[in-house]
């Protein structure tokens, strides 16, 4: 699936942008602060309900206005959104998806922006968002055992904070619950994570990458135990007075983490900027590779400033990659930058608030 038209309206700093786009590769590029970014961050959303750049959706629309508008025909169906400042309303070929659940997963777009080394800086939740985001693109059923068990947790956690001897029982309950829902979350994040490592190893190679790369996932039970559930149930019942104590639920797969290393080095603690970006692209690279493999389909790839720090061979190699995909956007303030894609990309430059598609390379 492809995007074949996009319109925005009201979208960040644009009031009206209507484009026709092709297959393959499609570089806007423009002068700084022109907007390129706000129309590949729309792009973004369109499959994944939120932005690469910020979490608060009220930024996304333009000041004074109610709503902001997202419209798409692709090559199979037509996506519509509206952005308001406090819900979202999702359309597909116009049937209204009221559950963001059933709507992730139809349009699979993966993005790499510059702002992605939060990967290795920022906390551990912004890393399992990134991981049950991806995962729930590809199994519908992750994404709803996530949701149960944060349910079920603010039930328990609600319950220690009143607790007495009549509760209990209840708890003991929730627990057999969350060891079942958690057991195969951590399976299911287990797999994903040494799935990925596997393709970022055999990335790196293209990018001539010379270090092993090892994903390493952190998370309070041990992976290799013979029954995950009654781990998990005898964690839940020594750790109960202290989770009474603390008025919370203290273990769970709401705490896990998980790491880069290079060279078993945490990539955070030693690699340069640029280096942290390199391993981004190659993890997101890999991330579309994986997509390919599991659903047989092939993801957009949307690129912002992707070249920033690459040098001429990196530049060779990623040209080859992205070749192999059906449709990727990328933006640039430098069009010469691309002239040596080894298969042809259409330009469009955006000025003054419109884009306009310019010959073919």
């Amino acid at each position: 699936m492809y995007i074949k038209q996009l319109e925005l309206n009201n979208f960040r700093n644009l009031d009206n942008v209507k484009i026709n786009f092709e297959e393959g590769i499609n570089l806007i590029h423009g002068e700084n602060g022109v907007g390129k970014t706000s129309i590949v961050e729309a792009i973004y959303y369109l499959g994944n309900l939120g932005s690469f750049r910020t979490s608060d959706d009220t930024a996304l629309i333009k000041d004074k206005e109610a709503f902001a508008n997202i419209d798409a025909k692709t090559s199979e169906k037509e996506f519509n959104i509206k952005i308001f400042k406090d819900k979202k309303e999702l359309k597909i070929n116009e049937i209204p998806f009221k559950k963001y659940r059933d709507y992730l997963g139809e349009l699979n777009i993966i993005g790499f922006c510059p702002e992605d080394i939060y990967l290795f800086k920022d906390s551990p939740r912004l890393r399992r968002g990134f991981l049950d985001k991806e995962i729930s693109k590809i199994d519908k059923k992750y994404l709803m055992d996530t949701l149960k068990v944060n349910k079920i947790l603010k039930e328990r956690n609600k319950l220690l904070k009143s607790f007495d001897k009549y509760k209990k029982e209840v708890i003991t309950i929730l627990d057999k619950k969350l060891a079942s829902l958690q057991s195969r979350i951590i399976n299911k994040r287990s797999k994903f994570i040494k799935s990925l490592e596997e393709e970022a190893n055999s990335m790196k190679q293209l990018f001539e990458y010379k270090y092993d790369i090892s994903l390493i996932y952190n998370t309070f039970v041990k992976l290799d135990s013979d029954n995950l559930e009654n781990e998990i149930l005898s964690i839940y019942e020594k750790g109960l007075d202290n989770d009474i104590e603390r008025m919370v639920t203290n273990n769970g797969v709401h705490k896990d983490d998980w790491n880069v290393r290079v060279n078993d080095i945490e990539i955070k603690d030693y690699a340069s900027q640029g280096e942290q970006r390199m391993m981004v692209l190659i993890i997101k690279l890999s991330l579309a590779q994986m997509i390919k493999k599991k659903l047989n389909q092939q993801p957009i790839l949307v690129l912002d400033d992707v070249l920033f720090e690459l040098d001429l061979n990196k530049k060779r190699i990623l040209k080859e990659i992205l070749s192999d995909y059906q449709q990727t956007f990328i933006t640039s303030c430098d069009r010469n930058e691309y002239e040596n894609f080894n298969k042809e990309i259409t330009l469009y430059k955006l000025a003054d608030g419109e884009i306009k598609k310019e010959e073919r390379i």
